[in-house]
């Protein structure tokens, strides 16, 4: 009867703690609305907005404004300004993995990194983005 009594205590609390743990490995999406310089021009997010919750892992943009529909190229940095590849060309209206560089840590802070085309004007652009 205690074994029972031991093995149905241990199945709750698993159930009722899975829950809390995937909730809390999960990193949220942040909206970023900047103007960006024409002419190969970059911006750069805040360092503190986006904490990595997952070693080396991809990121990810959504492109929602773009006044002139340019596309740009986006990446991630991390605090210690190690870069991910750059995403070339991102339109409007589309989602993208951010690549990330191999040591992107889990619990660095991320930022995020757009630079406009060498034959840019400058462009209002707004999305979200997250960097896992």
């Amino acid at each position: 009867m205690n074994k029972i009594k031991k093995s149905l205590l241990l199945a709750s609390l698993l159930v009722i703690l899975t829950p809390l743990t995937t909730v809390s490995a999960r990193t949220v999406n942040d909206s970023y609305n900047y103007t960006l310089p024409g002419f190969n021009g970059t911006v750069t997010t805040s360092i503190q907005t986006q904490k990595k919750t997952y070693s080396g892992s991809n990121g990810l943009i959504e492109v929602r404004k773009s006044t002139n529909k340019q596309k740009y190229d986006a990446r991630m940095l991390d605090e210690k300004g190690r870069a991910g590849s750059w995403v070339r060309q991102v339109p409007l209206n589309s989602a993208r993995d951010l690549p990330a560089n191999i040591r992107h840590y889990g619990g660095l802070y991320s930022k995020l990194q757009l630079s406009s085309n060498w034959n840019a004007t400058k462009n209002q652009t707004s999305g979200i983005w997250r960097s896992n």
